[in-house]
């Protein structure tokens, strides 16, 4: 009897260590949702430099929202908008169609190296499309 109700209490011990593990993210499992919840490196505003290099003024701005939305504008305060989208995030790597209204739709492919974005804006009403190359520091 003394081994039986030895065994429980440590089994009931054992899966409330577990819950509580769960609980805090400490059992190394992730769910989708906490992974679509959490920040991304990618959220925010960014200088967007024409080119692969970070050299002379900014051309434009991104502003990349925690609701997957963005929008480029000419300037930092987000007026002037000029194309506006949503975006994904798979790999450390953003992607995402936009419009660019009267002109026509594209995608944005980034990743973010030492905190340095670099980022193809792919413009499709260009045949072959398009593709010019941009890079981005966080402001």
């Amino acid at each position: 009897m003394k081994r039986y109700f030895s065994a429980k209490f440590f089994g009931l011990g054992m899966l409330v260590v577990l819950l509580a593990l769960s609980a805090t993210g400490m059992t190394g499992c992730s769910d989708s949702t906490s992974d679509s919840t959490s920040a991304s490196a990618f959220e925010g505003k960014w200088a967007l430099y024409e080119g692969t290099a970070i050299q002379g003024s900014p051309a434009w701005y991104g502003h990349f929202n925690a609701d997957k939305t963005f929008f480029i504008s000419d300037n930092a305060d987000g007026t002037a908008v000029r194309v506006s989208g949503t975006w994904t995030e798979s790999g450390g790597m953003l992607v995402g169609p936009f419009t660019n209204p009267g002109v026509g739709n594209g995608r944005v492919e980034a990743t973010i190296t030492n905190n340095i974005m670099q980022m193809d804006f792919i413009e499709y009403w260009h045949t072959p499309n398009k593709h010019v190359p941009y890079a981005g520091t966080k402001i």
